[in-house]
């Protein structure tokens, strides 16, 4: 389910007083292994970190504005984040989230949750439902399982569609 918003077109500028976008990918993952989330960080060239603390130093240390990607228990504490800086979040790709103690509410900036197709062997279908709702935020089933080459396409796919959508909306407004 689409929450819509009212929101203000503004005309993006190229100023170099215009901070840098960055897309920033929160995995939660320590391991230097081959995943789906360091294919992502190489096919977007993205900033990749690998838990709230570093998210929360490298807001504090860059000016620039963010695309949020996060996977599982890697969501809810991101937004957290992504909502104190909602000036600076142009919106976030959250992967198969799962449900946090302390998670936001209707997020201020356009969202989409992802997860696989639902199995008896994957519960976090349902409370990834139930957080797209909670949030306002688009809800797309992958076609693919965990792992395959075209579920990478996939979320390419959908982040792209994200961006976008939302290209040219004030930043904070949504």
């Amino acid at each position: 389910m689409t929450t819509v918003a009212s929101l203000t077109r503004f005309k993006p500028t190229d100023t170099p007083a215009t901070p840098a976008t960055t897309i920033v990918l929160l995995s939660g993952q320590h391991d230097g292994g081959e995943t789906l989330e360091s294919q992502l960080v190489a096919a977007l060239s993205a900033t990749h970190l690998t838990d709230t603390q570093g998210l929360a130093e490298w807001l504090s240390e860059h000016a620039g504005n963010l695309w949020l990607i996060a996977f599982g228990h890697a969501c809810a504490p991101a937004l957290q984040l992504a909502v104190q800086h909602a000036d600076r979040c142009y919106g976030a790709l959250l992967v198969m989230p799962q449900e946090g103690s302390t998670s936001p509410e209707l997020l201020p900036f356009p969202s989409v949750v992802v997860c696989p197709p639902p199995h008896a062997w994957l519960p976090r279908f349902s409370t990834s439902v139930t957080l797209a709702n909670a949030w306002g935020s688009r809800f797309e089933t992958l076609k693919t399982q965990s792992g395959s080459p075209s579920q990478q396409r996939q979320l390419l796919e959908i982040f792209q569609q994200l961006r976008q959508q939302n290209e040219g909306w004030l930043l904070g407004s949504f």
